[in-house]
């Protein structure tokens, strides 16, 4: 918010307060929910440095960052699940971690050019899964039967909804089954890559100028 001094300030955060009210409503928490978020809004510092949506936004450097919170989560995650004696993964596990990485390139866009072998690890899985799942799963060949059949014992006006439950309960046995793969050479180098990059002292700055998030 800019402003001219401390009182002007007040008065600007006071008539976006107002602002808001006027188009969502007074609150009236009994009826619905009030549309500021007022932990948020006392815990608001004034300053050129915010954290937003899980970025670090600093308006005089023009600069966005990973918080180190954030940073510690996921090479605690690497540590763990991820640790170098690991041999296997599950595509749960490969799911969370790329997850967890993809979010880094919002402070650092260069990590997207290096998840690509972790991404094709993961498709692999998921093939291996979909083509084992039939063969040591009845839940998985009932709902594919029922799917490919249409064989729901149910009126016409919920074959829709139970078709769209089958397909979800098909995708989260895939995406969620106990198989196990190995972590071949290419991966176990860009997960070590990884874990040394978010240690304290490896020099690397996870931020990047905000003008690199605007197409």
């Amino acid at each position: 918010m800019l402003a001219l001094d401390i009182d002007h300030m007040k008065m600007v955060l006071a008539a976006t307060i107002e602002a808001i009210f006027v188009v969502m409503g007074k609150p009236n928490v009994a009826v619905r929910q009030c549309p500021l978020a007022m932990d948020k809004w006392l815990e608001l510092m004034i300053g050129p440095k915010q954290t937003m949506l899980g970025l670090i936004i600093d308006t005089n450097r023009l600069t966005a960052a990973i918080p180190p919170k954030y940073l510690q989560e996921v090479l605690e995650l690497l540590n763990s699940t991820w640790h170098p004696n690991q041999r296997c993964f599950k595509v749960s596990e490969a799911q969370k971690l790329t997850g967890k990485l993809a979010r880094l390139a919002e402070g650092a866009n260069w990590v997207f050019h290096l998840l690509s072998h972790l991404y094709s690890s993961i498709a692999y899985a998921l093939s291996e899964n979909k083509r084992l799942l039939p063969e040591s799963s009845a839940e998985f060949r009932d709902i594919v039967l029922a799917i490919q059949t249409n064989a729901f014992v149910t009126p016409c006006k919920d074959l829709a909804r139970h078709t769209s439950f089958a397909m979800k309960r098909a995708a989260k046995l895939t995406h969620h089954a106990s198989y196990q793969y190995n972590i071949n050479k290419t991966m176990r180098y860009e997960i070590k890559f990884y874990r040394n990059k978010l240690k304290p002292d490896s020099g690397i700055k996870w931020e990047m100028p905000t003008a690199h998030l605007i197409p």
